[in-house]
C-alpha cells in the first residue's frame, strides 16, 4: 500500500466522534483503541535462513508509519553499545525466541543478561533516537494534507538495557526537544495525573503528545542493573522520576504487566482486578478501564509477520477486544496474506480513522 497516497483519505478523531455522537469534552480518552505501530522506525524484512536481518532503522520508516494512520508508536530504545550515553532505536535479539541463545540461557549463562540482548542487534543498522522521534512528530502534527494534525499522538518508549542517570537526562532532552509545543499540560508531568487517565477527556489530548514509558527491568536474581545498583521496579521508579525523561513522562509502568503485555498475556488486560477509579468503593474495573494498556509482540524474534505474531487464540482482533488501547502491528509486513494488517486497514477499524471506540 502507498501510505503517502493514502493519507489524503484519512480523517480526524474529532470528526469520528461527531459521527458517533460523542462529546470530546466528556468522553474519556482511554475508551478508544488507537492505531499503533510496532517496530517503530524500522523498515522490516522477511527474516529467514538466508537473511539474518529483521530490517533497517530509518526516520523515513517512522514518517510512513504515521502517514499510514498510526497515532501511537512503540519505540524500542537501548544504550548504544559503542557509546553507552547515546540512546538508539534498534531491534535486539530476543533470547527466548532463538533456540541457541535460549539454550545458553538455560545452562546458567544468563548472569547479567536480560531477555533481550544488549548488543546483538537484528536490524542492519541503528539510529540515534532523535532521528526517529523528530520525523515521527513532524508527520503527526505538520503533515499536508493535515486532516489528522490535531489528533493526539502517543509516544510509547520501551527502555531496555543498563542505563544511567545521565543517559535518562539526555534521552529526556531529546524527547522534550522533539515534542516542542505539543506537550501535555504540566499537571501530567512526572506521572502525577496517571491515576486520572480513566476520566481524562479527549479534549485534553488533542494536538498533544502523551509519553508512556515502559522500563524493561530484569528482576531475576543476578540480573543486570537497569540503573546502577537498581534492578527492581521499586528502586527504579523514584529515581527515574527525578530525571529529565521522568519529568516529561505522563504514564509509567511502575510494576510488571500493568501497562505492557505480549499477545500471550492478553487475558490479563480484561480481568476485573482493579478498583473503580471514579468510585473506589464501586465495582472493580479491568486494567484497560483504569488506565492505558499496550500489547506488543516481540521485536527480536524470528518473524516480522503479524499473522504469526498474533496467532492461535491471541489474534489481533482478540487483543483489540480485550480493551487494550494500543495493539501494535507491523505496518511493513511482507506477507501478502497478513490478516491482522488487513484488519488494521478495514474501514471498521483504522482504515479511515486512527481511533475506534471500544
Amino acid at each position: 500500500m502507498d501510505y503517502d497516497a493514502a493519507k489524503g483519505s484519512r480523517d480526524s478523531l474529532v470528526n469520528y466522534m461527531a459521527a458517533q455522537n460523542l462529546d470530546v469534552k466528556s468522553t474519556p480518552m482511554n475508551q478508544f483503541s488507537v492505531a499503533t505501530a510496532n517496530f517503530g522506525g524500522i523498515f522490516t524484512e522477511d527474516i529467514g535462513t538466508l537473511n539474518p536481518w529483521i530490517g533497517s532503522v530509518s526516520g523515513e520508516a517512522a514518517r510512513l508509519q504515521v502517514e499510514a494512520g498510526a497515532r501511537a508508536m512503540v519505540l524500542d530504545i537501548w544504550p548504544d553499545p559503542a557509546d553507552r550515553q547515546t540512546p538508539i532505536v534498534a531491534s535486539m535479539l530476543d533470547t527466548q525466541e532463538w533456540s541457541m541463545q535460549n539454550t545458553w540461557m538455560s545452562w546458567g549463562l544468563n548472569n547479567k543478561v536480560g531477555r533481550y540482548s544488549n548488543w546483538q542487534h537484528l536490524t542492519r543498522n541503528t539510529k540515534p533516537v532523535g532521528e526517529i522521534i523528530k520525523p515521527t512528530l513532524t508527520a503527526a502534527f505538520s503533515a499536508s494534507p493535515g486532516q489528522q494534525n490535531a489528533d493526539p499522538f502517543f509516544l510509547i518508549l520501551k527502555l531496555h538495557g543498563a542505563m544511567t542517570i545521565d543517559y535518562l537526562n539526555r534521552l529526556g532532552d531529546i524527547v522534550r526537544d522533539a515534542i516542542g509545543g505539543n506537550a501535555m499540560g504540566a499537571e501530567w508531568n512526572k506521572c502525577v495525573n496517571q491515576k486520572s487517565i480513566c476520566t481524562a477527556p479527549v479534549v485534553q489530548f488533542l494536538s498533544k503528545v502523551f509519553v508512556i514509558v515502559i522500563p524493561d527491568i530484569d528482576t531475576q536474581p543476578g540480573g543486570y542493573e537497569s540503573l546502577p545498583k537498581i534492578n527492581s521496579y521499586a528502586g527504579f521508579v523514584p529515581v527515574f522520576l527525578t530525571t529529565r525523561l521522568g519529568e516529561i513522562t505522563n504514564a509509567l509502568e511502575q510494576t510488571p504487566h500493568t501497562i505492557c503485555f505480549e499477545p500471550s498475556g492478553v487475558s490479563a488486560v480484561s480481568v476485573a482486578s482493579q478498583g473503580n477509579c471514579s468510585n473506589p468503593t464501586g465495582p472493580q474495573q479491568s486494567l484497560a478501564q483504569t488506565g492505558f494498556c499496550v500489547i506488543q509482540p516481540s521485536t527480536g524474534g524470528q518473524t516480522t509477520d503479524n499473522s504469526v505474531l498474533f496467532s492461535g487464540q491471541n489474534t489481533y482482533t482478540a487483543c483489540l477486544q480485550s480493551g487494550a488501547q494500543f495493539v501494535a502491528v507491523n505496518l511493513f509486513s511482507h506477507n501478502a496474506n497478513d490478516g491482522p494488517l488487513d484488519t488494521f486497514f478495514d474501514p471498521a477499524y483504522f482504515g479511515k480513522y486512527s481511533f475506534r471506540k471500544n
